[in-house]
């Protein structure tokens, strides 16, 4: 029902901004320890992306990129 997928550059830069906010907001110091090694740390987490999901975001992609109606790729696409 789910891909686990690598981070990719966005996803590990909105990861580290929400890992900074936390420890600001509360002196974490799992969120410090995780920041403070950063680039192995970011290893060690995925995206875990329900499979339908991942299909509908590219059959739009798909669909943007070739001048298509994105509504009607993406109920397409939904259905299976």
């Amino acid at each position: 029902m789910v891909d686990t997928d690598p981070l990719d550059t966005e996803d590990a830069d909105f990861l580290r901004d929400l890992l900074g906010r936390h420890l600001a907001e509360t002196g974490s110091a799992v969120a410090a320890g995780l920041l403070a090694d950063w680039e192995p740390s970011a290893g060690r987490f995925v995206k875990v992306m329900p499979k339908d999901y991942k299909r509908v975001l590219a059959a739009a992609r798909r669909a943007e990129q070739d001048g298509l109606d994105v509504n009607e790729a993406v109920m397409a696409a939904a259905r299976g």
